[in-house]
């Protein structure tokens, strides 16, 4: 009985909290996400009270609808985060000057020469987006990137801006939201190691080449970093081979 009450409570403090929200700024995306993440967590709430032998299949159905909901709506979310901004526009030469519609390898056990010629080409105009096993705050903090939208590789992080390693359809979709409405794109992403361990050698290679496939059409650069320490040289060379336009720096 207590569990009954609790869950009505709980249904009908997230409804009122979700209109609330949402009439206080209807066209912030930001307050329309919270919104509608408070009233679906109050249907969520009640709906459990329902699960008997009789409708659970009925109700595990709509619970499954609801999570895939959630979660499209939380990519949705993510790929609004997203700024297509360059760092800079510095009139300075550029150390490292990457030939668009090509993808770049750099083999290095940390990240600091994938994110030194990272930063290089946003200060210089061109629009970034990285994607880091590192905490993203250290990163804005050591390279002064504050406008770059930066993305956390992590299966617990709970930031906004984080991305699950073994969900690489949702990484896909925000890369190319990005690609496409950029003028003069770069995305850098490291830990390539990382995705292999959730997903296969061969899916990544996949992923990789499908990504590539966006930067070629689009024009755009994309720089991967891979530890070598912690993949095979056999997997590495395995990749080299099967992504078209990929130079190693």
């Amino acid at each position: 009985m207590i569990n009954v009450i609790i869950s009505w409570i709980i249904f009908g403090f997230s409804v009122s909290t979700g209109i609330f929200v949402f009439y206080k700024n209807p066209k912030s995306v930001v307050h329309g996400f919270f919104a509608i993440m408070a009233i679906l967590l109050g249907i969520w709430s009640v709906s459990r009270l329902f699960l008997n032998v009789l409708a659970i299949t009925p109700l595990q159905v709509f619970n499954g609808v609801l999570i895939g909901f959630v979660a499209r709506l939380l990519l949705k979310f993510k790929v609004s985060y997203v700024k297509i901004v360059s760092e800079d526009n510095l009139k300075t030469p550029l150390t490292y000057d990457l030939k668009r519609g090509y993808s770049y390898l750099l083999m290095g056990k940390d990240t600091e020469k994938i994110l030194q010629i990272f930063t290089d080409l946003v200060t210089h105009g061109i629009q970034g987006l990285y994607i880091s096993r590192e905490e993203p705050e250290e990163i804005r903090k050591k390279y002064k990137l504050g406008k770059i939208r930066i993305f956390w590789l992590s299966r617990k992080a709970i930031y906004p801006y984080s991305l699950s390693p073994n969900d690489l359809r949702s990484i896909t979709y925000l890369l190319k939201e990005f690609f496409t409405s950029a003028d003069d794109g770069v995305v850098g992403i490291d830990g390539i190691e990382y995705l292999i361990v959730y997903n296969s050698l061969p899916s990544v290679i996949k992923w990789i080449d499908e990504i590539n496939e966006i930067v070629i059409e689009k024009k755009a650069r994309l720089l991967l970093n891979i530890n070598p320490y912690l993949i095979e040289e056999r997997d590495i060379s395995f990749l080299k081979i099967h992504i078209r336009n990929l130079q190693e720096i």
